[in-house]
């Protein structure tokens, strides 16, 4: 076991990349120099052994000890080198069937969605595996976890009582006390069913599913003499719940640097049981990232700054020309750029509102843009939106804006009593200054037509260059994200991984207290999104980044570097190797106590 987990630096002269790769039992007890077993074990890398070309892979995108002996890659082509890399070493080949246990929640869908991400992967590499799904509330018998899980959905519409929910049971103080409760409560019940299905492997995508089945794993594996492996893959992004950090896992898989911080901190798991992939999601988008940039990158990327500038400029276009294809198979016009609306699976959000200030407000700048407006499994407002007038919807704005122009002045120049002016007040300022927006004055004629006069100019609908297209629940999302120019969404963990992947820019218009909060910094952080849950304020940003094409590519590109859009494939390939390996160890110890 020491042999197997002793790991050493790899350095090669060549390009500087510096990887942590493991030591065979052979090369550690060698009496040769440090410099010639490096020398050797990168000739067998390159010679193409398959075992140890697809641990360097995987190590590239690991946690090491310090950040230096991190991989040097080029910033603008982090996935393409991944992709190009995978290609030349090769992954591991395909080897039998598993039998996958899953422990989610019904909190959310987020959790679902990883998991699903994940069967799809088992099922491309591991063909023939059986993958289920098993949920913590069904193994628990306190009524609080159960009634968590029922109110989800009440809970979160209420952002500040979920931010008590959440922090007061993410507190150090309370962590000892709930995994306590918890084992006491569920591993019984966890034993039972883990005892029943028999699994090989057991992955774990939510924080309060690992404790107790890890514990329950190991009794019933105990129980059968073979140890089944146990895997956690954390589905947050840019903050997260201490349930993540067993110590005891087989390996915990990390979805950013963020998270990786936040795990160091809480001081349970291990480093070197610690990957750092990205965040599992479907498929579809690591096809679609693919084809939208494979092919975009030279093998050598250590060329002058002209040559960098024109490699930049070849991967653009051909981002732009397969964006345009994309869009011609989604039956949208190809010459205008589209803004990705979405308020969730249920349509929730103010989506309405955000909808008719950036409908209003380019049509007034003479943008012209493609509004997909997602509207889930939320018929109602997708019918509201089919049925829409958008010439009345600029009428009223150009009305309250004839309002403000009356009124406001005299609002400005009143006095409170003891010398105070209304307008000095901070709250007041924010509030004057997001009154109707420029789009407001668009259509002046409606207040002219009510003193009698003709207007001056009437708004033709058919001959607008904003068109809102309201959708219902989507399939195709892939392919709508890849088309988008703009997304604005609220800041779940699946939504921004997704839009990194295809290197589209972000306004974040809410968050959920609590395991959503570190998203919206996350974002900030890495430069390819925003954050405002003004409607106002909305459509102003999405208007500014559309009249400076130079900043949306800078912020696509800047989203490429933070997307990972294999981290599925690779957790699976990852933990169907590890796997096997136990499989194969448990079979020879089995064979050993049988001869014996």
């Amino acid at each position: 076991a020491y042999c197997f987990c002793k790991r050493w630096m790899v350095e090669s002269p060549a390009n500087g990349v510096v990887v942590v790769a493991p030591t065979s039992p052979s090369a550690i007890k060698s009496s040769d120099s440090n410099d010639n077993r490096r020398e050797k074990n990168l000739t067998g890398l390159l010679r193409g052994q398959r075992k140890l070309a697809y641990y360097l892979i995987r190590d590239l995108w690991s946690v090491s000890v310090s950040r230096k002996h991190r991989p040097s890659i080029a910033p603008e082509n982090l996935l393409l080198n991944k992709i190009n890399q995978l290609k030349d070493v090769g992954i591991p080949e395909k080897r039998g069937p598993l039998k996958v246990m899953f422990f989610s929640s019904h909190c959310g869908g987020g959790h679902k969605a990883s998991a699903a991400s994940l069967e799809k992967q088992f099922q491309i590499h591991f063909p023939g595996s059986h993958c289920e799904s098993f949920y913590v509330e069904e193994i628990c018998n306190a009524l609080i976890y159960k009634k968590v899980a029922e109110s989800y959905k009440t809970l979160t519409s209420y952002p500040n009582l979920w931010r008590v929910v959440y922090h007061f049971s993410n507190a150090r103080a309370i962590e000892p006390l709930m995994d306590a409760h918890l084992k006491a409560d569920c591993e019984e019940r966890a034993v039972d069913l883990i005892t029943s299905y028999n699994p090989d492997v057991i992955v774990s995508v939510h924080p309060n599913s690992n404790l107790v089945p890890w514990s329950a794993s190991q009794r019933v594996g105990t129980k059968l003499k073979k140890h089944i492996p146990f895997f956690t893959v954390v589905t947050d992004l840019g903050s997260g719940h201490c349930g993540w950090f067993q110590k005891d896992v087989d390996q915990l898989y990390l979805a950013s640097e963020k998270i990786l911080r936040l795990a160091v901190k809480r001081g349970r798991t291990p480093l070197n049981r610690i990957s750092l992939t990205g965040l599992p999601i479907r498929h579809e988008f690591d096809v679609l990232s693919r084809r939208m940039i494979a092919g975009n990158c030279d093998d050598d990327n250590n060329g002058t700054s002209e040559e960098e500038l024109k490699l930049v400029g070849r991967q653009r276009k051909h981002y732009q020309e397969e964006q345009r294809k994309v869009k011609e198979e989604l039956s949208l016009h190809t010459d205008l750029p589209m803004v990705l609306i979405m308020g969730g699976g249920e349509g929730v959000g103010s989506l309405f509102q955000i909808v008719c200030e950036l409908y209003s407000l380019l049509v007034s700048e003479d943008i012209g843009c493609t509004i997909c407006v997602v509207c889930g499994k939320n018929a109602d407002l997708k019918a509201e939106f089919e049925q829409t007038d958008w010439d009345k919807i600029i009428a009223q704005e150009t009305k309250k804006a004839s309002m403000y122009d009356k009124f406001g002045s005299q609002f400005k120049s009143f006095s409170f009593p003891f010398g105070i002016n209304g307008i000095e007040n901070s709250n007041e300022k924010m509030m004057v200054s997001e009154q109707p927006s420029k789009a407001s004055e668009l259509l002046k004629d409606v207040s002219t037509k009510a003193n009698g006069e003709e207007p001056e100019q009437v708004h033709d609908r058919e001959s607008s260059k904003v068109k809102v297209v309201p959708l219902g629940f989507v399939t195709r999302m892939a392919e709508y994200m890849a088309a988008a120019e703009i997304l604005i969404t609220k800041a779940g963990p699946g939504t921004i991984a997704e839009a990194a992947s295809v290197g589209l820019p972000l306004i974040l218009t809410g968050y959920l207290p609590g395991q959503e909060a570190g998203n919206v910094s996350l974002v900030l952080e890495q430069e390819f999104g925003t954050y405002s849950d003004k409607p106002c304020k909305i459509a102003k940003t999405v208007s500014r980044w559309m009249r400076d094409p130079t900043l949306l590519h800078s912020m696509s590109n800047n989203a490429l570097k933070a997307g990972h859009p294999s981290a599925a494939s690779d957790i699976v390939l990852d933990i169907g190797s590890r796997t096997h390996t136990w499989l194969e160890s448990n079979m020879k110890e089995t064979q050993t106590d049988t001869d014996t």
